[in-house]
């Protein structure tokens, strides 16, 4: 999409690593404004509370967190509560788990 005549993403890996921005959907279309989730946590509050829409930037955002959480913690239980605790943010999205 076309911002400020600029073409943007809605997710973008943020700066060395640090995390990843989001385009906030929930202020849309009166404000732009950029969240950057840091911890996986901030991408399951970002699918929760809906500042990610639509089934592409939700499964995106999943994997992204799951990514997150691999930087902080890769071992296999920590991964698996990670991809639990994304499912579980918006149940009525069928395919995140599937993504």
């Amino acid at each position: 999409m076309l911002l400020q005549g600029r073409p943007t993403r809605t997710i973008w890996p943020e700066g060395e690593g640090e995390g990843v921005a989001v385009i906030d959907q929930r202020v849309l279309p009166h404000r732009v404004e950029i969240a950057v989730l840091r911890q996986f946590r901030d991408a399951v509050h970002a699918i929760a509370d809906m500042a990610v829409r639509g089934a592409p930037l939700i499964g995106v955002t999943g994997a992204y967190g799951l990514a997150l959480q691999a930087r902080a913690d890769a071992t296999d239980a920590a991964l698996a509560a990670a991809a639990h605790a994304l499912k579980a943010a918006r149940p009525t999205a069928v395919n995140l788990a599937w993504a």
